[in-house]
């Protein structure tokens, strides 16, 4: 899996890509995918059924039907590891539908409604081709702690297919984290109920 950056914004050292995904040619074959793994908390312990990271505080259990890789354990996405992302999560009979979990230090609560507030007025994802915004909703995620979030959902097309992204960024323990959803649009109700929605109600901040 690849991303591409069509402009990055920088918010209390974290960065926000407007992103477009796409899984390599040769992951979809089975390749090893290239690259090395960078980064990532070497904490991190992820299985078929749960991921959890005792040092950053980040627990949740995989909804069925998606495959979790990790740092330690990325399979064919070796490539998609690059420094921070802990976690992530591919649909194997559908390779457009990911969720990818990735964290950056020294983000405050401030640099979050920043964050907020640059979405409203100049997003960096509506240099994307095909650009459309959905919904920009503040809230809440997280059982045992619940942290406030943004939650971005958008419209993109990439090779001609239109994409619909879901991005859902909350500060917890000094830290930015950032859920990541993609799906194709004509698929998206389906994957947000049953792969997006369970996951963040699921997810578990300690």
């Amino acid at each position: 899996m690849s991303l591409r950056c069509a402009r990055i914004l920088v918010i209390g050292g974290m960065c926000i890509a407007a992103m477009s995904w796409a899984v390599p040619a040769r992951a979809q074959r089975g390749g090893g995918g290239g690259g090395r793994s960078m980064g990532g908390s070497p904490e991190g312990r992820g299985s078929k059924t749960q991921f959890d990271d005792k040092s950053l505080g980040v627990r949740f259990a995989v909804p069925p039907g998606l495959d979790l890789f990790t740092p330690s354990a990325p399979g064919r996405y070796r490539s998609a590891f690059t420094e921070r992302k802990i976690a992530l999560l591919v649909n194997p009979r559908q390779v457009e539908d990911t969720i990818s979990v990735k964290y950056a230090d020294g983000m405050t609560a401030a640099d979050l409604k920043a964050y907020q507030v640059v979405l409203e007025s100049n997003p960096p994802q509506a240099k994307l081709p095909g650009y459309e915004k959905v919904s920009i909703t503040a809230g809440k995620v997280g059982k045992e702690v619940a942290e406030e979030s943004v939650d971005f959902i958008y419209r993109a097309t990439q090779n001609g297919e239109a994409l619909t992204y879901r991005q859902v960024v909350f500060v917890h323990g000094g830290r930015g984290f950032t859920v990541a959803c993609a799906t194709r649009t004509k698929d998206f109700g389906t994957a947000n109920r049953e792969w997006f929605d369970s996951l963040l109600k699921h997810l578990e901040l300690y």
